[in-house]
């Protein structure tokens, strides 16, 4: 469902790809790891400026100090979706506010995009997701 919206996006294949790999990442950590109850919502979010596509993703849950990332360590069981994260994407980071936690990640683009998109993940979903990935 995260991905979904992305093919309206109207990016090339390779950028589509790339996309698609971070928004499952940054969804799959917030539900795995935010604490979040079943009527807890996910914010996705991607945005799109010349030469500059943005995701994010917000909940309520528990925010996190951002690990560092050891590129020279690929035998770590820890972090690897923030490991994929810093390696596909430009830039990415957290932030936080009164509403919860945002995870951010950027990727430089040439082609421009036909469409913005957002997508509120709830209740069931997260429930069904967490039992996938759980």
């Amino acid at each position: 469902m995260a991905r979904r919206g992305l093919a309206r996006l109207g990016f090339p294949e390779p950028t589509l790809d790339k996309l698609a790999v971070l928004v499952s990442e940054l969804v799959s950590n917030a539900v795995l790891h935010a604490g979040l109850s079943e009527r807890d919502s996910v914010t996705l979010r991607v945005m799109h400026r010349p030469g500059r596509a943005r995701v994010s993703v917000s909940d309520a849950g528990e925010c996190f100090e951002p690990p560092v990332i050891n590129h020279d360590d690929g035998f770590s069981t820890r972090g690897r979706g923030l490991f994929i994260v810093d390696s596909l994407s430009d830039s990415w980071g957290v932030e936080r506010d009164d509403e919860g936690c945002t995870v951010w990640c950027e990727l430089d683009v040439d082609e421009e995009p036909a469409a913005t998109t957002e997508r509120t993940v709830t209740g069931s979903y997260l429930r069904e997701l967490a039992k996938k990935l759980g």
